[in-house]
């Protein structure tokens, strides 16, 4: 028997009023978002596409941040998640460049940066740069779709 893990729900532990475990569902939290990920690892770019359209995101992924800049120009995405470290362009350069391509569009774009370690960012490098946050690998896939739904206004801090 084949089992579809688009339909298994992914949940995040919370109390409740009794004291007692429950399980929030996260499927639809980011239902209607847009993201542009841009991850040049193919198994990470995969991983996160997926725990992303679970959470119904509209997901556009690139390797290369040169990719992520050319596809502003037509593509508006509410959030960007990119990877720090890439191939052609670091994740501080990236953002910086399409903060400034959004506003001078006169659009805004909430912009996450995912490393490998969270000893590995420079966090005063990366709030310069315009990161709101930063999301250590691996990831956990409750605490991505949590942080991102906390970001645009799905949820705050106290109901997560």
């Amino acid at each position: 028997m084949k089992m579809n893990l688009m339909s298994c729900p992914l949940g995040l532990p919370q109390l409740s009023s009794r004291g007692k475990p429950v399980v929030r569902d996260i499927d639809g939290l980011l239902k209607g978002l847009s993201i542009l990920l841009v991850e040049d690892n193919p198994d990470s770019a995969e991983l996160f596409s997926f725990i992303l359209k679970i959470a119904e995101a509209q997901v556009v992924t690139v390797a290369l941040a040169s990719q992520a800049l050319l596809i502003l120009e037509n593509y508006k995405p509410d959030i960007l998640l990119s990877n720090i470290v890439l191939p052609d362009l670091d994740g501080y350069s990236l953002v910086k460049q399409a903060y400034a391509y959004e506003e001078a569009r006169g659009r805004k774009i909430i912009a996450v940066a995912v490393t490998e370690s969270a000893r590995d960012i420079n966090r005063s490098k990366a709030r310069l740069a315009g990161f709101y946050t930063y999301i250590p690998k691996p990831i956990e896939p409750v605490t991505l779709i949590i942080e991102l739904a906390n970001l645009t206004g799905r949820i705050t801090n106290h109901e997560a």
